[in-house]
């Protein structure tokens, strides 16, 4: 499946280079208004179609983020009283992760995509998944599973970024993204307070390595 994958991107390249580019580093994830950062990592590689175009794709991982849920839930528990089962209302406590598959095409300017100092800009698409979990501090209460959810989402964004080439060493790069999400499609209710955002800021700073054959 790998090797498809590479194929058909090389292909799209149109081979002018025979080179393609992995990537790896540190990410940060913002939510407009949200006020709760997300870290994570990201892969990715990127293939040239001349000195001033590439094509990219990247996979980041965010770390779960946790919310201190103003909503009252209702939930069951054994008395400690009375032995039996009882409904109890208390507050939750919501984590909510982010997978996110990316592409787009780079446009570069200055010394272009293999020396030098540059700089690049380019528009992306992103799929999104988001893992819910919701859990109740007291040890009393049943997690009910079914509280646990997910959220699928299409974003689209431009972005930009500059970067340094080094000789032997490889690529420094640090760029930036703002993408609005223009579908959602979620298994419960949407994540409610603080952790959930239609427009979202995205950071990265790696290096890049460059394949040639």
């Amino acid at each position: 499946m790998k090797k498809t994958l590479l194929f058909f991107m090389l292909l799209i390249a149109g081979g002018s280079f025979g080179q393609v580019s992995l990537f790896g580093g540190g990410s940060m994830l913002l939510g407009f208004g949200s006020g709760k950062p997300w870290g994570g990592l990201h892969i990715g590689a990127e293939i040239p179609r001349s000195d001033a175009v590439t094509f990219y794709a990247r996979y980041t991982y965010h770390f779960r983020n946790t919310e201190r849920d103003s909503s009252i839930y209702q939930v069951e528990a054994v008395d400690p009283d009375f032995g039996f089962t009882n409904v109890y209302d208390t507050k939750g406590v919501t984590k909510m992760d982010y997978h996110i598959i990316e592409g787009g095409t780079r446009y570069y300017i200055g010394n272009g995509f293999d020396y030098g100092f540059g700089a690049y800009g380019g528009t992306s698409v992103m799929l999104m998944f988001n893992t819910i979990k919701v859990g109740f501090g007291d040890p009393q209460f049943k997690d009910n599973k079914s509280r646990n959810g997910s959220i699928f989402s299409i974003a689209v964004g431009v972005g930009g970024g500059i970067k340094y080439s080094l000789d032997r060493f490889g690529t420094l790069y640090l760029d930036a993204s703002v993408n609005y999400k223009i579908l959602n499609q979620a298994s419960q209710q949407y994540v409610s307070g603080e952790l959930f955002s239609n427009l979202i800021f995205n950071f990265n700073l790696g290096i890049r390595k460059d394949i040639i054959w």
